[in-house]
């Protein structure tokens, strides 16, 4: 017989079994729930799962993973050999590299790839493949599970976007190449022509010539502020704008605006003022080229709409805080104003108040356009009011207040130097003529080549104080011929000659290629004799060579 002490221990035996028992039941139970749950997981999610024990070799993949590269499966086995051989050529180092670098980055935990693997059909997809490793005492990776997205059809999206970049990239480049040869091409015979009339009108001529040689350039000058319009466009459109800034007054900008267009308002019995807030510093640190560009823009369209009254400018302090100020600019006008139908599209390239044949102004309606652009890339504002009588644009513009500094000479009063030796390369014949009669006038002693090779061996054989090089010749262009030059210069440790290029190309970029080519100055064609006398001086200071007429490139 068994004592009760046995049987107690006996019952509590079986009652501890069966307590095991039980929670292995549940065990089993919350298991089988948790596996139902991850495949239902699996299944549910549009990715392929894989699973790769790297102790045993063994490796798992999902329905889905096999789906994806078009198998079912039972058509796949689950082997780790099945996946690389698939992975395309180009991308199998590369992945590979990803899970070696599981090994011997200790701190890497997970990990991912885009990459192609090779589909049932020979085609490829493309593969965003994401996972994780689990390591152990030592560091070292045991198990390594993931998933397989199927990026396909985002990787094609995003090659039609590189493809239509490429083609918009391309246009791009070709309007650029096309604009900088019709430049080249409408600035050379240009600078032919306005050089030839400048020669004429300083012949002597009747009253009656002089007023032909008169109307002939102001069509010539008008047809290159037409050309340069059309080029600063596109370079706006392109977002492109020269950062130069510098000390300035807005003294000298109300000065250079009243005197460009002094002749004009006189012709046409108009008043223009200028009126300055006496509460503006009296120097400024901004764009200052740019802002007499938008005023020269604004001033020029407002005179030439305007038949009786006048026009008034005024620049008023708007905001001032630390160093950092903004300027309100207007310019009011008393012409005819805008119809109500094109105010708002006026600012649009081409855009014209007049859009009958019977027009009573000249212009291609781009000054406006670009006026808003620079207004805008300079971080400013612009505004219209039609409200009145004639127009009113207002802009403000921010700039820096600075301590005031004595003025930069204009180009206008550069000493006009006289009896210096110039090599002159130019191959268009008109030009050449143009050109050197003109400093043979200012007192020059001239010689010519026709391409960038003999401009180069003259330059080599004979001393001369400044070179001017065209920069497109035949045989050899200038900036080559520069670059020779600037080389042999250097071997023979000789003192560089001034190279002034004098061109006809005019787009965005071409000064600093062809400063950088080692020549000295840039002057564009049409050549103004202003804007080349300018040039020379500069080349020229310092150097004791020349000497001064007595008179100015004014």
């Amino acid at each position: 017989m068994y004592e009760y002490g046995d049987i107690f221990l006996s019952g509590y035996a079986v009652l501890w079994t069966l307590f095991l028992i039980l929670m292995l039941a549940v065990n089993i139970h919350l298991r089988q729930n948790a596996e139902e749950r991850l495949t239902l997981a699996i299944a549910g999610i549009n990715e392929g799962v894989w699973d790769w024990n790297r102790v045993t070799d063994k490796v798992f993949y999902s329905p889905r993973w096999k789906e994806i590269i078009g198998y079912r499966d039972e058509e796949l086995p689950n082997k780790l050999e099945e996946w690389k051989k698939r992975i395309h050529p180009d991308d199998l180092e590369r992945v590979l590299g990803v899970n070696d670098l599981m090994y011997t980055d200790l701190e890497a935990v997970h990990f991912e790839a885009e990459y192609r693997l090779l589909h049932k059909d020979g085609s490829y997809r493309w593969i965003l493949g994401r996972g994780t490793c689990l390591r152990d005492k030592d560091g070292k990776p045991y198990r390594m599970v993931g998933a397989h997205a199927d990026i396909t059809e985002r990787k094609l999206m995003e090659e039609e976007l590189i493809m239509a970049r490429d083609e918009a990239l391309g246009a791009s480049m070709a309007k650029s190449e096309f604009l900088a040869n019709m430049s080249h091409e409408i600035r050379t015979p240009l600078n032919g022509m306005l050089g030839m009339l400048q020669l004429l009108e300083a012949s002597r001529l009747t009253e009656e010539q002089n007023s032909y040689v008169r109307m002939a350039a102001d069509s010539g000058r008008r047809l290159t502020g037409l050309l340069t319009d059309i080029l600063e466009l596109s370079r706006l459109e392109a977002g492109k704008l020269d950062k130069e800034e510098r000390v300035f007054g807005l003294v000298e900008v109300r000065e250079a605006t009243l005197g460009l267009f002094s002749r004009d308002v006189r012709n046409k019995g108009l008043e223009l003022e200028f009126m300055l807030d006496p509460a503006l510093p009296g120097s400024l640190l901004g764009n200052e080229s740019r802002l007499r560009q938008i005023l020269f823009n604004l001033v020029g369209n407002a005179v030439k709409f305007t038949t009786e009254g006048g026009v008034r400018v005024s620049a008023h302090l708007l905001t001032s805080g630390g160093q950092t100020l903004r300027v309100l600019f207007s310019v009011e006008d008393d012409g005819p104003g805008i119809p109500d139908e094109l105010l708002g599209r006026i600012f649009e390239p081409f855009v014209q108040g007049e859009t009958s044949y019977v027009r009573n102004h000249q212009g291609a309606g781009l000054g406006l356009p670009i006026v808003k652009r620079l207004v805008r890339m300079m971080g400013g504002t612009l505004a219209v009011d039609n409200g009145g009588r004639g127009l009113s644009v207002c802009f403000a513009l921010p700039f820096r207040r600075v301590e005031a500094v004595c003025p930069e000479r204009e180009e206008g009063t550069c000493p006009c130097l006289t009896g210096l030796r110039i090599l002159l390369a130019e191959d268009d014949p008109v030009s050449m003529l143009a050109v050197s009669r003109m400093l043979e006038r200012a007192g020059h002693c001239i010689h010519t080549a026709v391409d960038g090779l003999r401009a180069l061996e003259r330059a080599r054989a004979e001393d001369f104080d400044v070179v001017l090089m065209d920069v497109q010749m035949p045989v050899m262009d200038g900036m080559e011929a520069t670059r020779r030059l600037r080389a042999d210069e250097a071997l023979a440790g000789r003192i560089r000659v001034p190279v002034i290029a004098m061109t006809a190309y005019a787009m965005e970029g071409d000064r600093e290629r062809i400063l950088a080519a080692g020549m000295t100055d840039y002057v564009p064609k049409p050549v103004n004799w202003k804007v080349l006398n300018a040039a020379i001086a500069r080349c020229m200071h310092g150097s004791g060579k020349g000497r001064e007429n007595g008179s100015t490139g004014a």
